[in-house]
């Protein structure tokens, strides 16, 4: 086995690190503020999901849809820091569609980011090779125009 693969599969020190960061995060918003802890976790599901299933090295889908999905939790923590003592305006907060339709659907725009920005990018990169292969050309006329045929490669090919 080679050593790149021996240290692809090796855990990394910095994760580890960043879990037990998360975690301590966590506990502290659990113990300030028990009904946030309730929401982030119930938030973060796509996320959670999505740390269980990628097996990449990168870790491409868990950015996406983490980050995503953060994203869409992020607007609702001050209410409930602000609020989360009272268990009746939690239970307005847990109670409503718009919250959760909002966490879980920042997950999906995640998710469509992932399946789209591959065929974005290669469309961009396809773009950019028929803009230089239409400046080299123009390039290859102005100089057949100066020097004469003979500079063209298809020209000495054809004349053999």
């Amino acid at each position: 086995m080679s050593a790149k693969k021996k240290l692809a599969k090796a855990p990394s020190r910095g994760n580890s690190l960043r879990w037990i960061f998360c975690l301590v995060c966590f506990v502290m918003l659990a113990a300030y503020v028990p009904f946030a802890a309730v929401a982030v976790a119930l938030g973060l599901l796509p996320t959670l999901s999505i740390v269980v299933i990628d097996r990449s090295v990168e870790k491409l889908p868990t950015y996406a849809v983490g980050g995503a999905n953060i994203a869409g939790i992020i607007p609702f923590l001050p209410d409930f820091v602000l609020h989360g003592r009272h268990i009746d305006l939690v239970h307005d907060l847990l109670g409503t569609i718009t919250m959760f339709a909002a966490m879980f659907g920042a997950a999906a725009f995640g998710w469509v980011l992932l399946a789209i920005m591959p065929v974005v990018m290669q469309t961009f990169a396809d773009i950019e090779s028929k803009r230089r292969r239409d400046k080299l050309r123009e390039q290859q006329q102005r100089l057949m125009h100066d020097w004469g045929p003979q500079v063209n490669c298809e020209t000495k090919a054809e004349a053999r």
